[in-house]
Parts: structure tokens; C-alpha cells; sequence
């Protein structure tokens, strides 16, 4: 309660900054995961995923209220996908975000990430289907920028899905990494 406090004062005192906007999402995100592990207890249940879903709604309008502001700054879109993720939000969906994000913040690696992240968690871009979204994704990137985002791409959903072996089975062109 008192670092919700602590965000609600940071607002009023910096009406004109991305920063706090983003923070309060977070942390509203935050209870969103906390909700539906059941107070951190990791069991999910219908009732903590309603509770999770509603939370997460809550923090999605309350980007939505302040995007202008809020998208200043790159980590607007990564807070509002991640929170789009727990809200099953189709993969075209997130892809507009992406596309509106890296025009914006071209050099923001972590919408790209962020994009990426989306549809392993949701559509599991997994066991080689990654390589048309990778390929499209670096494609919004400046020219400068691509031929090292489509290696961090693949690294970065190795890193996130070790267990899963992404390097193994995907359609990567390894000429390209």
C-alpha cells in the first residue's frame, strides 16, 4: 500500500513524464502475477486467473488514459504487451504495438524483445515457426540495425526458453547470425 502511495504522488508531482505512468503499470501488473499465483503460493486457479484478468484490465486502460505521454517512452509498449500476454491478446494485436513502438523508438531493442516475447509465451513460436516473425520484425528495424537484432532475437528466446531448445529446432539461417 505504501508504494502505491508513493506512485500516486510520483504522478501528480510529474504530470508530464513517461516515467511514472510506467512504473504504476508496472507495479499494477505485478499484482496482476501476483493474483493469479494466489498471493505468490504458485497454484493457479479460475478464480486467481479472473482476479489476474481484471487487475491486468485495469492497468491496460490505465496506459490507454496516458499513452500519450506514457509512449515517450520505449517501455510503454513492453509494459502494455506483457500485460496483453496475461490478457490473451491475439499475436496481431501485439504486432500493432510493435510496429507503432519501433517507429518511435527504432533503437529500442526491447520492443522487438518484447514482441517476441509475446509470441513465444502465447503462440509458441516455437520448434522453427519463429523465422517469419523474426524476419518481419527486424524488417521495421533502421538497415543499420538488423543484421544484429535477428542474432539477439534468436538469443534472447534461447535465453528465455532454455529448456526448450529454440536454437535446436529453429529455421534460422545460421549464415545470417
Amino acid at each position: 500500500a505504501q508504494l502505491k502511495q508513493r506512485l500516486e504522488r510520483y504522478l501528480k508531482e510529474y504530470p508530464k513524464s513517461p516515467t511514472p505512468i510506467i512504473l504504476m503499470a508496472n507495479f499494477m501488473m505485478r499484482e496482476a502475477y501476483a493474483a493469479q499465483k494466489k498471493g505468490g503460493t504458485g497454484k493457479i486457479t479460475p478464480q486467481s486467473k479472473v482476479e489476474a484478468i481484471r487487475l491486468s484490465q485495469i492497468a491496460v486502460e490505465f496506459l490507454e488514459k496516458n499513452k500519450e505521454i506514457g509512449r515517450k517512452d520505449f517501455a510503454w509498449y513492453t509494459t502494455i504487451m506483457g500485460l496483453g500476454r496475461i490478457l490473451h491478446w491475439t499475436p496481431t494485436r501485439s504486432d500493432l504495438l510493435v510496429e507503432e513502438g519501433v517507429k518511435l523508438h527504432p533503437y529500442s531493442r526491447e520492443i522487438y524483445f518484447g514482441g517476441i516475447y509475446f509470441h513465444l509465451y502465447t503462440d509458441g513460436y516455437l520448434n522453427g515457426n519463429m523465422e517469419p516473425y523474426v524476419r518481419w520484425v527486424i524488417s521495421l528495424a533502421p538497415p543499420e540495425e538488423q543484421d544484429t537484432l535477428y542474432a539477439r532475437l534468436y538469443w534472447v528466446a534461447e535465453q528465455q526458453f532454455l529448456s526448450y531448445n529454440v536454437l535446436r529446432y529453429t529455421a534460422a539461417n545460421w549464415a545470417d547470425m
